[in-house]
């Protein structure tokens, strides 16, 4: 019984990560797009599946929700310009990322935040740091961007991918979304290692306290939420 629930944990992230990914290589072919597209639609899907799950259940949800992307993005490679190593290590950052959008949904779910605000902030926050090259574009400074772009993890991915192109080159954000390389000149990180050191860091708390504590004492549940008095 415990093996099954375990399964039931893991299977719908494991699908909707996969077919996200799919979707994005439907999309875009096996090039950039495919590998940059998964963790931002992660973004939206990742925390409310999270929530769903308790105990050990959220780390089979983040585990398996970078497990369905990544397994996407490995048929994929197998007719595109990618290598296995290349492969793993895009892979790692997606791992450390979706890891940082579970553990800030736990920690807010632990500290008895409501479950639609508990899973809305870490998707609000994630997409605003995966766009800050967007949106922050008029404000960026060269001190800014050197702080920034060595933890991105689109970056790092595309650090990894570079010889697929760079997003910045794409001629909707070369003419409309940034600056980046016209005004503000930067460099894509030299590896993975600060932007997967961030986000285990991140993530770290939440994760770690979810399999301390038991939901139903720390945290308000999704049917608690709505139970009448």
């Amino acid at each position: 019984m415990n093996v099954k629930c375990k399964a039931c944990s893991a299977l719908p992230s494991l699908l909707i990560s996969a077919a996200a990914a799919a979707w994005c290589w439907w999309a875009t072919g096996p090039e950039l797009g495919l590998f940059l597209g998964a963790p931002l639609l992660a973004t939206l899907y990742l925390p409310p599946l999270v929530l769903a799950e308790e105990g050990r259940g959220r780390w089979l949800a983040v585990l398996s929700s970078a497990s369905g992307a990544t397994l996407v993005w490995a048929i994929a490679a197998m007719s595109a310009d990618v290598t296995a190593w290349e492969w793993l290590r895009c892979g790692v950052v997606l791992a450390a990322y979706v890891w940082a959008l579970g553990g800030t949904a736990s920690l807010l779910a632990l500290a008895r935040f409501p479950p639609p605000l508990a899973s809305g902030v870490p998707t609000i926050l994630g997409l605003l740091w995966l766009t800050w090259p967007v949106w922050l574009s008029h404000w960026l400074t060269q001190g800014l961007v050197t702080w920034l772009v060595p933890a991105h993890p689109l970056m790092a991915i595309n650090s990894v991918l570079k010889h697929l192109g760079t997003w910045d080159r794409a001629p909707l954000a070369y003419r409309a979304l940034t600056v980046l390389n016209q005004d503000v000149p930067y460099r894509l990180p030299r590896g993975i290692l600060w932007a997967v050191s961030l986000h285990l860091l991140i993530g770290a708390p939440g994760m770690a306290l979810v399999l301390r504590r038991r939901r139903g004492t720390t945290e308000i549940t999704p049917s608690e939420a709505v139970r009448p008095p």
